[in-house]
């Protein structure tokens, strides 16, 4: 009898310990993960996104990504959240998003149109909420809120100008475009057709409250795209990476139009128009003191105001993040702050092959040149815009020649054999520079914790190998000069 109850007691003491484990997290568990490479768009940036199977919000709402690798992979992601947000790169132009419960091990297969079939190990009535989307006429439409369409599409202007400038592009654009773009009629149809399905399919059973919930805030947002304002903020969604993306995608340039405030543009790391960094000030002066904004909701649109100036070199970055943190904002949404990465570790864990084919890791390429201001290029013998640039790197080399200065260019995700047939060429047949070929682009710490995913990259270190500038600007841009020599 006691050995039963003290059996009874360990199985109960640990076996507790193990269910709250589990408990914490959600289980994914992909069967053989679609590949889409937006690459196949023949358009401005060649990003990695192959490999990239969903993003979703951590519970500090810091942006995630999950990897999913070839065949049968498991992704976990911890959780403190009843249910938790993921939004997946689907094809060209479109995102999927989709509601899974904490807890939870869920299979996820794709059907005949490459989307995905969710299948809950731990209770099948949790299929219908998971897939509730999906299942409903005509998603593929607004999945991203609003399609490419002919009216609307910068791709459409690109088009056009390649058909003159660069046939071969031309080509493989134009088989894409009838497939993926759609007009504003056919896409206004949809709309119509989706918003009376989905709301049907609402009153069913299977749904929890929080899905129900969830279900209803989506499809408000759908509808708010065509009328963004201040009746779509909500404080409540802030932990939905759909309302982040409503926010970054919609909402900013409704709200910059209704402030008439100048919008800026940047074109290859340069400012295309004369407001320059004045879009960014003015939107967070008047942010602060809008009280028709939710106080989260402000935080966040203050830090994507923020994220601007950071990324371009913006003099009042200093006193415009402080004003945002004297108002209580969340530090986490300035995660783009490379200040934080000044004593990095992970460097060794990008892998690289030299010319010669000898192996070693980023890290030895900055203990090598220690001493020396670094300035580092992310490219692909596959990527266009990255070899447009090449001439003006030529001519930035040439500049700092003789002067503690090292130009080092990595390949990402390219093609061993045509990399070793083309570096050379593309780049240069000057010897002022080092050029290697990443072996594990796909899987490398570093590239996911500085958060890179399109090329062409830049980064600067100084002469200490220290990190100043994950994402400087372009070889071509005027004031790539005085930010170098400001580190020598």
């Amino acid at each position: 009898m006691r050995k039963t109850f003290i059996s009874f007691f360990l199985l109960l003491l640990f076996g507790c310990n193990k269910i709250t484990k589990t408990h914490n997290e959600i289980v994914l568990i992909i069967h053989n993960a679609e590949v889409f490479n937006d690459f196949d768009r023949a358009m401005v940036l060649y990003s990695k996104t192959e490999d990239k199977f969903v993003t979703y919000l951590d519970d500090e709402l810091q942006t995630r990504f999950l990897c999913a690798k070839p065949g049968v992979d498991t992704l976990i992601i911890p959780t403190r959240r009843d249910y938790v947000e993921f939004s997946q790169f689907y094809k060209i132009n479109g995102r999927r998003y989709y509601l899974l419960q904490k807890g939870d091990t869920v299979d996820v297969r794709f059907n005949e149109q490459s989307e995905p079939v969710f299948e809950s190990r731990i209770e099948k009535r949790r299929n219908y909420g998971y897939n509730f989307v999906m299942q409903t006429p005509s998603p593929r439409l607004i999945m991203n809120f609003l399609p490419y369409t002919i009216q609307n599409s910068q791709p459409f202007t690109t088009l056009i100008k390649w058909k003159k400038n660069q046939p071969e592009n031309y080509e493989l654009w134009a088989e894409k475009f009838d497939k993926y773009y759609v007009s504003e009629k056919i896409m206004n149809g949809a709309i119509d057709v989706f918003d009376k399905n989905y709301l049907f399919r609402l009153k069913n059973d299977s749904l929890s409250m929080e899905q129900r919930k969830y279900f209803e805030y989506y499809l408000s947002l759908v509808k708010n795209f065509k009328k963004p304002g201040y009746a779509s903020l909500n404080d409540e969604y802030i932990g939905y990476i759909s309302y982040q993306d409503f926010l970054d995608n919609i909402l900013y340039s409704w709200y910059l139009k209704l402030k008439n405030i100048p919008s800026t543009s940047m074109v290859n790391g340069v400012y295309s128009d004369k407001n320059g960094h004045k879009s960014s000030t003015m939107a967070i002066d008047s942010l602060i003191i809008d009280t028709k904004i939710p106080i989260e909701t402000k935080y966040y649109l203050i830090s994507k105001g923020l994220r601007k100036m950071y990324l371009h070199k913006d003099p009042n970055y200093d006193i415009y993040s402080q004003k945002y943190l004297d108002l209580g904002g969340l530090i986490s949404y300035l995660s783009f702050d490379m200040s934080t990465f000044a004593d990095y570790a992970g460097y060794s864990s990008l892998k690289l092959e030299n010319a010669k084919g000898r192996g070693l890791t980023f890290q030895d390429v900055l203990d090598k040149n220690k001493g020396k201001v670094i300035y580092l290029d992310f490219w692909s013998t596959s990527c266009g815009p990255c070899i447009e640039t090449m001439p003006a790197a030529a001519k930035l080399r040439k500049s700092f020649a003789g002067k503690d200065v090292v130009f080092i260019f990595i390949a990402l995700w390219d093609k061993k054999d045509t990399w070793d047939k083309g570096w050379k060429k593309i780049i240069g047949s000057d010897s002022d520079y080092h050029s290697y070929f990443s072996t594990n682009s796909k899987e490398s710490k570093m590239l996911t914790d500085f958060g890179i995913q399109t090329i062409p990259h830049y980064m600067l270190f100084n002469k200490e190998g220290k990190l100043v500038d994950d994402n400087t600007i372009y070889p071509h841009n005027p004031y790539i000069t005085d930010l170098i020599t400001k580190h020598l």
